[in-house]
């Protein structure tokens, strides 16, 4: 096949991509790409297929030609898989295409449109407005989990020796821009963690940032940042293990800043020095969470949240693998056909959005679960994947029920006794998404992102869910929890956080209420909202 697509796509280069596929054997796939923004053909889009039923298979690739083009011929018949990839580009949805080939039939030549992804530029200076070369500028997409906003690094730059940076390939979406001097070598053991010394515009932590709100092919610039030259202060101590009571010589840490209702998750990871000591530099003033595990262990953690004021913070110990046992057993209200025995993984997902490593085990045959070391921690339990109609419908600890699925396992003493009961009475919401306003020859297909968010005061229980729906606006969300709901609809390429509070309210006169029974099945017919963004 490689030989082929090498040979027809040199062809199909030529402009006579129709021709070279009339010409060959088997299945055919070819199609152009365009930028949504302009229209135009995109050449040297990365183009990768796959057989759709085995994901251990080597893709097919190649790249499109001057006009956007590209070709795969002699397929057998099958269901397919295809991906595209272009720097400063990206496909919505983000699904791979998926292409049925019938043997000796063309599949109909397929047009994709990629959107242009957003840039924010600047510059960095010193407190004497000079520029600081090699300065470190990040952008963190700001996401809603909960009540809690998580910061999640999405790009990073170093800025050149005028001091000016440029952040490429973002998503549409919100981002807070920080930038901290050029970092320091790091030898093994010490640990740049990469804290910012500045928010823009230019404050001194993520809470108080502006946040960019940045849209599809959107070029923002003068986002310009001012180091105030303020001391940085380091964190050090020595990591332990558990079972062997020396230093962990094979451990790696992770550090997340907590700011109130904002956690700043870091992507780097530092490893610790053979004796287990650590040393992590370039941290303003703030609350840290420091987490140590095992290399390649998921079990053995070690957690600890440090004060940062005005001084360097020393003798530190963190020990791997003193978590504590967690225990317990799911139980069904009722017996039915669709029960399963076994295969549901029971998770806990940490509450303040901080999940390294995160806590995953599978329910025996019996089904009883158990966490061997679990890092002391307020936990939310959660099971997947659950029977048709199936659904978390209460937690117990020692035979209690608790008021959400809410797990608090402290530092002194294992948790026994978790009771996961499992309801099969639960309600189904399907529907269609229609477009705001007719459309020339009728209302035509619209495919949307559809959320179900749970009102407000209801207990943990009730959950939000959310799905892209069928080419034709068609959606079904099935095992929902019973209670009141809002619905909203965006389109597909809107990357709007349905989670965050001031983009439901910017959708109030799109949404649909639902107070859902159980057992109920509810229809709707769902106006698709505007991109808040």
């Amino acid at each position: 096949m490689t030989r082929s697509l090498r040979t027809l796509f040199r062809i199909a280069s030529s402009g006579l991509l129709c021709a070279a596929a009339a010409q060959a054997a088997g299945g055919t796939i070819m199609g152009t790409v365009r930028s949504t923004k302009t229209g135009e053909p995109l050449p040297s889009v990365q183009v990768s297929l796959s057989v759709a039923s085995d994901s251990g298979s080597a893709p097919a690739n190649t790249t499109t030609g001057p006009a956007g083009q590209f070709l795969y011929v002699e397929l057998p018949a099958g269901q397919y898989r295809l991906q595209f990839r272009k720097s400063g580009f990206q496909k919505l949805p983000a699904a791979p295409e998926m292409i049925s080939v019938q043997e000796d039939e063309d599949a109909p030549g397929l047009d994709i449109g990629l959107v242009p992804a957003a840039v924010i530029s600047g510059r960095v200076a010193g407190a004497d407005r000079e520029p600081v070369p090699d300065a470190r500028v990040h952008a963190y997409a700001r996401r809603h989990r909960g009540d809690r906003v998580i910061l999640s690094l999405a790009a990073r730059a170093q800025a050149d020796d005028l001091g000016e940076y440029r952040l490429y390939n973002l998503a549409a979406g919100k981002y807070v821009v920080s930038a901290s001097p050029p970092r320091p070598g790091t030898p093994a053991g010490e640990f740049y963690a990469g804290i910012a010394d500045v928010y823009y515009p230019d404050v001194a932590g993520p809470a108080q940032s502006s946040v960019l709100n940045m849209q599809w092919g959107q070029e923002l610039t003068g986002i310009d940042l001012e180091l105030p030259g303020e001391a940085a202060y380091s964190v050090s101590g020595v990591v332990f293990d558990s079972e062997s009571g020396g230093g962990c010589f094979d451990c790696v840490m992770q550090i997340a800043r907590l700011d109130g209702r904002l956690v700043q998750v870091l992507s780097k990871q530092g490893r610790i020095s053979g004796e287990g000591a650590f040393l992590v530099t370039g941290l303003s003033a703030g609350t840290y969470k420091l987490s140590a595990r095992q290399a390649g262990d998921r079990r053995s953690v070690g957690q600890s949240v440090i004060e940062v004021s005005d001084r360097n913070v020393g003798d530190v110990a963190l020990i791997a693998g003193l978590g504590r046992a967690v225990s317990g057993k799911i139980v069904f209200e009722e017996e039915t056909a669709e029960s399963p025995a076994e295969g549901i993984a029971v998770s806990l997902f940490p509450l303040n959005g901080v999940a390294w490593p995160l806590p995953q085990t599978e329910a025996r045959q019996d089904l009883t679960f158990s966490f061997p070391a679990v890092p002391a921690e307020v936990y939310r339990l959660a099971l997947k994947p659950l029977p048709p109609g199936a659904y978390l419908k209460a937690l117990r600890l020692g035979g209690r029920p608790l008021p959400a699925p809410e797990l608090a396992v402290p530092e002194d003493a294992p948790v026994s006794g978790v009771q996961a009961v499992i309801a099969f009475d639960a309600a189904t919401v399907s529907g269609q998404v229609k477009p705001r306003r007719p459309v020339s020859g009728g209302e035509g297909p619209v495919e949307a992102r559809v959320a179900l968010i749970p009102k407000p005061n209801q207990g943990g229980y009730v959950r939000a869910m959310t799905l892209q729906t069928a080419p034709d606006g068609g959606f079904s969300f099935a095992s929902v929890v019973p209670g009141a709901y809002t619905l909203y609809a965006l389109p597909v390429t809107s990357n709007a956080q349905l989670m965050d509070p001031a983009v439901q309210a910017s959708l109030r006169s799109f949404s649909r209420q639902l107070d859902l029974d159980p057992s109920e099945s509810a229809t709707v017919e769902l106006p698709l909202g505007p991109d808040p963004q």
